[in-house]
């Protein structure tokens, strides 16, 4: 990921790019291994129990299930313009007050 800078500044494009992208990675890989584990407890039960309604059979309780699978990731999605439009707007008025100034390090330095 390439970030921008104007000036020894980062640009409000960059920071919500930072945040979102690293929001959408982190996230959806907690919910993908939540639906793995949606998806395996189905299969191995065969059931389901939804909106108190006890579905039998695996085929039943994945169909049952699609909602969620259709919803996950647009949580997720959702999460990240949100997060990163809150980040983003934190950043710049923090801005407004003091300059927020990217520096660069030397390859191999710490800290």
């Amino acid at each position: 990921m390439r970030l921008k800078t104007i000036g020894g500044r980062l640009t409000l494009g960059s920071v919500f790019r930072l945040v979102a992208v690293g929001w959408l990675i982190s996230g959806g890989l907690l919910a993908l291994a939540y639906l793995l584990f949606v998806v395996v407890g189905v299969v191995t039960t065969g059931q389901v129990a939804f909106n108190g309604l006890v579905v039998l059979g695996a085929g039943q309780a994945l169909l049952t299930m699609a909602p969620v699978f259709v919803m996950f990731p647009l949580i997720v999605i959702g999460q990240a313009l949100a997060l990163g439009g809150l980040v983003t707007l934190g950043v710049w008025l923090y801005q407004r007050r003091r300059p927020l100034v990217v520096t660069a390090a030397e390859p191999g330095a710490e800290s």
